[in-house]
């Protein structure tokens, strides 16, 4: 069940590291913006929205406390490669996503 969390701990470190450029004047807290504007993030992993339920509470901990949102893109093991050939031709990939590299 450990091997479950990783994307969403993998996800919440991209987001906290994304603000992180050099040269960046402004030291900012992590999830705490100017703006009041929610960053969507697109997650495509086998049986993503599950996990996010089953983990629901740290979830929106998560969400709340870096002001985001993780928005579920669901694949399984048959519909991988249709879903990244149509992604590729659409460009609509998700944020983030587990790669097939077996």
């Amino acid at each position: 069940m450990k091997l479950h969390k990783i994307p969403v701990l993998l996800c919440a470190a991209m987001v906290l590291f994304a603000g992180c450029a050099p040269g960046s004047e402004q030291e900012a807290l992590p999830g705490k913006t100017d703006s009041e504007e929610v960053l969507e993030i697109s997650v495509a992993y086998w049986d993503i929205g599950i996990l996010l339920e089953q983990n629901g509470e740290k979830v929106r901990q998560l969400e709340n406390e870096l002001n985001i949102r993780l928005v579920p893109v669901d694949m399984t093991a048959e519909n991988y490669d249709s879903k990244c050939r149509i992604w590729a031709q659409t460009n609509t990939f998700p944020d983030v996503f587990a790669g097939n590299t077996g």
